[in-house]
């Protein structure tokens, strides 16, 4: 078990100030993760997207999933997956949508 540490995030305000706030991170593993997506273009102009999934405690990325098109059933049906692998975390964030999903179980 790691011990609590904090986490600083930077956030950029239309005026260019910069601030920044502490949030608790998560101490065992399938604690909290972090849900992403990144996108990128190929040399011949064909676009891909990547779902990335984080264990905040370990750091350790779980799925890395890419596709020309990533959709909501599609993005249910990789969690699902995971969820049987790895079980279900405390809480899930995702950057686009800050709010928690803390009611997965």
């Amino acid at each position: 078990m790691m011990s609590p540490r904090r986490i600083y995030k930077v956030h950029d305000t239309p005026g260019g100030h910069r601030h920044a706030w502490s949030d608790n991170a998560a101490v065992d593993a399938n604690q909290n993760w972090s849900l992403d997506f990144v996108s990128d273009q190929l040399a011949n102009d064909h676009r891909f997207r990547i779902m990335t999934v984080v264990d905040d405690c370990t750091r350790k990325c779980l799925p890395l999933i890419a596709d020309i098109s990533l959709s909501g059933a599609r993005v249910a049906l990789e969690l699902a997956i995971l969820f049987d692998t790895r079980g279900i975390p405390d809480m899930l964030w995702d950057r686009l949508h800050p709010e928690r999903y803390p009611d997965l179980r």
